[in-house]
This record gives C-alpha cells, sequence and structure tokens, in this order.
C-alpha cells in the first residue's frame, strides 16, 4: 500500500473535491474506512473510488448519481 493512498478526511474530501456535506452523504451510505481501536477513521483513496463507482456515483466536476 502507498502511503500518499492513505489519507484522513480532510485530505480525501481535497482529493475528491467533495464538501463535508457530500463527504459525510458518502460515509452514511457505506463509504469504506479503515480505523486502529477507537482512534481516527481513515480512508484508502483507490478503495472509496472503487466503492464509488460500483455504487452507481460518477465524476463530473463532482461525484454525483
Amino acid at each position: 500500500m502507498m502511503k500518499n493512498n492513505v489519507k484522513n478526511a480532510k485530505d480525501l474530501m481535497s482529493a475528491l473535491n467533495i464538501s463535508t456535506t457530500r463527504f459525510y452523504q458518502f460515509l452514511n451510505n457505506g463509504m469504506p474506512y479503515h480505523q486502529i481501536g477507537h482512534g481516527r477513521k481513515y480512508y484508502i483513496l483507490n478503495e472509496v473510488e472503487d466503492w464509488l463507482h460500483k455504487t452507481g456515483y460518477h465524476q463530473k466536476k463532482t461525484w454525483s448519481k
């Protein structure tokens, strides 16, 4: 796994060019994340992009269905 592929929430929102609202919509709809114990969540960009495509999202300027 490449280190620059692992993102915190802020970096993921920036990489995907999405708002905080859209980020939480994705999270509530099952966006994959990882967590060690009760620590912060982190995201693997490739996993999230794969999930977006599999769930029917597409990207023009921002991700939408």
